[in-house]
């Protein structure tokens, strides 16, 4: 019957089943790690982090350009002639 089934783990096996494993799983308490490799790690892994970060330099960049320009009327004309 179907309806009975458990649905497979994350690792394709099912749910309901016992399994034995071959090699003994030995304690090994993690090593430290000091909490800049750590931050630095983490933020380095996210790529939604890293594009906000360049999205936020290149609208620095433009306000710097706009408040450079005596009026915007020649910042546009110079981001249009390139």
């Amino acid at each position: 019957d179907q309806g009975n089934q458990q649905p497979p783990s994350n690792l394709g096996l099912p749910l309901a089943e016992a399994f034995t494993l071959s090699d003994r799983l030995v304690y090994k308490p993690a090593e430290a790690v000091p909490l800049e490799t750590a931050l630095a790690d983490a933020y380095g892994a996210r790529e939604d982090l890293k594009q906000t970060e360049s999205d936020l330099e290149a609208a620095e960049f433009l306000v710097d350009k706009i408040r450079a320009t005596k009026n915007n009327g020649d910042f546009f004309d110079s981001m249009r002639r390139g």
